[in-house]
């Protein structure tokens, strides 16, 4: 989840309480590998982790910004990936959200259905993370 959604009154308190691990969405800094330590050790320690390679809504089809976090995750600890695809026949909705100090635009789903297809789960071999990414996304497409 977003980290300043972490500072917002009540929704803050709910992601902190539900197991959420905070994501510095804007360059890489201490605080980003931070978050990345944390979903390491989760995944280590045998938890499961939900992770948007793309981090956000696209209401446009788009998977050319898909970010290489997750796949690195699952080739540094050798766990499963499942890929799940989701498409959503509705509008997108654009908020502004604000802890105070910060500022961001939200997307959520309004009216309209929404499906998910669970693919079968993969291990990742050792290769480029780009390339790992390109595979997890492509098994996503198939999905949607």
């Amino acid at each position: 989840m977003t980290e300043f959604v972490f500072n917002l009154p009540f929704i803050g308190w709910i992601v902190k309480h539900a197991g959420y691990i905070p994501v510095k969405m804007r360059g890489r800094n201490s605080k980003s590998k931070s978050c990345y330590e944390r979903a390491k050790q989760a995944l280590l320690f045998g938890d499961s982790l939900l992770i948007a390679p793309e981090g956000q809504l696209s209401d446009n089809g788009s998977f050319e910004n898909a970010k290489t976090g997750a796949a690195r995750l699952a080739m540094e600890t050798n766990v499963l990936v499942v890929p799940i695809g989701q498409r959503y026949e509705g509008e997108i909705k654009e908020i502004e959200i604000s802890d105070g100090t910060y500022t961001d635009i939200s997307k959520f789903c309004w009216g309209g259905d929404y499906y998910v297809n669970i693919g079968y789960p993969f291990r990742l071999n050792k290769q480029d993370p780009k390339q790992a990414t390109k595979l997890i996304m492509d098994r996503i497409k198939q999905l949607i």
